[in-house]
């Protein structure tokens, strides 16, 4: 049954792109290949404690979504490391539906059909948009999505999005223009507080 997403939801986009985790070192740029190895390196900053190795892909379907699924579910497949790793990663992933397009619904069983091959097991949730007045439909979309994921959040599970570096400049420019100011600058982090848990953006530095 689609999600009612009034503007009283929380939490909001623009309450997630600036609370990085302050005992975090600077992100690690440079031009490393993608792989398995890549991606554990860069969750165990934040997913170090086995009862966060459980992961929930925020996942659209599209090419940076398609390809952060696709290592995850490969890292979930390469097991624990010999006297490394206490526990296995745990992956599962939810599609969001806003009905703004003709071929959602094909859409979304696209992004089943993509879960299904890889074993990972997928959710499907649908909301009805009810912008606030002069709100945009975007930032209607935007903060409705993060209302279903932080509702699906299970403890001690750790939200994870495709954000990468070319998104960094979109964010900058909806915070500036909603007044962020100096704040605004910050942009997104690469892990934030989310509700009572957290959201990791481990592409957020892939350009």
């Amino acid at each position: 049954r689609p999600m009612n997403c009034a503007r009283n939801a929380t939490p909001r986009f623009r309450d997630l792109v600036s609370t990085p985790r302050p005992d975090l070192p600077p992100p690690r740029r440079g031009r490393r290949s993608l792989g398995p190895d890549w991606l554990r390196e860069r969750l165990e900053r934040l997913c170090v404690p086995p009862a966060r190795r459980r992961l929930l892909l925020a996942f659209s379907g599209g090419l940076d979504s398609t390809v952060l699924l696709h290592l995850l579910a490969t890292l979930r497949d390469a097991g624990p490391r010999p006297d490394r790793d206490a526990a296995r990663w745990q992956l599962r992933a939810v599609y969001v539906n806003h009905h703004l397009q003709p071929d959602a619904d094909r859409w979304a069983q696209r992004c089943r059909a993509q879960c299904r091959a890889l074993g990972v097991p997928f959710s499907l949730r649908h909301v009805r948009l009810q912008p606030d007045r002069g709100e945009s439909l975007e930032a209607a979309a935007r903060d409705a999505r993060y209302a279903v994921l932080g509702a699906m959040l299970r403890r001690d599970e750790v939200l994870v999005t495709a954000h990468h570096e070319d998104d960094q400049f979109e964010t900058l420019l909806l915070q500036l223009m909603r007044g962020a100011g100096l704040a605004g600058l910050s942009a997104m982090p690469e892990f934030a507080r989310f509700g009572n848990a957290w959201l990791a953006r481990p592409l957020l530095t892939v350009e």
